[in-house]
């Protein structure tokens, strides 16, 4: 109900994206696209300018949502891709005016990457984690930096690893996510070896696994027609994921792959339930009769 509100009373560009955990917040847009917006396999935001909003077009905003109405809002998603991004003074404003104007707001959820972590001190971090800052969405996608270098995403395996340790100094909870297939054939088993390890050396409280979506408008999928990137197969997706899983040593971490772009839908909690995971899985797989995936949208706004 409050992202049908958003529609009609915030300032939405689309296309607009969220986490599932969020479909009942209020989405405001605080970025428009993505700040960095070079990642090969992502078409998400390639057809918006980047820009930040002022904290005055965020307070104009929220002044506009009808009052009788803001009483209702108990969850707030900043958008767009990594708004985490803005600088910590304008963050901070920003939380303050939205808790003004919706008072029963619990907390403020928001997309981040490593390197925009890493960008903020222990300080800044401490206090936009007071200001109601909680739930820090973070893509992730490997922990490989072969794959990561060759998919022009920025920062690595350390980054990664230290972006997270502030971030849980700092009291945020951490929602990571996970691409399977990202690697291609080629790197499937560092893919899969690297990114255990890294959930690993540094637990979130979620981890989200995605499978790997060639859309017409990523740079990726005119890679993978030329032939210079060969997908995994459903067999090739099905034994990554179970290695993936397999090598992960964590406990009370709760696990999901229900994502749109997957085949099989699995949640549970790590490692009490990684056994019935790859039960799911190697199920899964001995009733699949299809081979040769590639998965090819064209467009749509997906819950990433």
């Amino acid at each position: 109900m409050n992202e049908l509100m958003s529609g009609f009373f915030m300032n939405l560009e689309e296309p607009v994206f969220r986490p599932p955990r969020e479909h009942d917040s209020l989405i405001i847009q605080a970025t428009i696209g993505c700040s960095r917006n070079g990642c090969l396999f992502c078409a998400m935001y390639k057809g918006k300018k980047f820009r930040i909003k002022t904290p005055a077009e965020i307070e104009r905003e929220a002044a506009a949502f009808p009052a009788p109405l803001r009483s209702g809002v108990s969850k707030i998603f900043l958008a767009d891709a990594n708004a985490f991004c803005i600088k910590s003074d304008d963050l901070l404003e920003m939380a303050a005016i939205l808790k003004k104007y919706f008072v029963n707001s619990r907390f403020i959820s928001i997309y981040a990457s490593p390197l925009d972590i890493l960008e903020k001190s222990g300080g800044e971090l401490e206090a936009l984690r007071k200001a109601g800052i909680k739930n820090l969405y973070v893509g992730l996608e490997t922990g490989s930096d072969a794959v990561l270098k060759i998919m022009n995403k920025p920062g690595g395996f350390a980054e990664s690893s230290l972006a997270m340790q502030k971030a849980h100094a700092a009291g945020f909870v951490l929602s990571v996510t996970l691409l399977l297939g990202i690697g291609g054939k080629k790197y499937t088993a560092e893919h899969s070896f690297e990114s255990a390890r890294l959930i690993n050396e540094c637990p979130p409280r979620f981890v989200n696994t995605l499978t790997l979506t060639l859309y017409k408008t990523a740079p990726l999928y005119k890679a993978a027609v030329r032939g210079d990137f060969e997908t995994l197969s459903n067999d090739g997706i099905i034994e990554e994921h179970c290695d993936f899983i397999k090598r992960l040593t964590v406990n009370r971490v709760i696990y999901r792959s229900n994502h749109v772009s997957n085949f099989i839908g699995l949640e549970g909690v790590l490692s009490r339930d990684k056994e019935s995971l790859l039960a799911a899985l190697s199920k899964f797989k001995q009733e699949s009769v299809s081979n040769n995936f590639i998965n090819l949208k064209t467009g749509g706004n997906y819950e990433i």
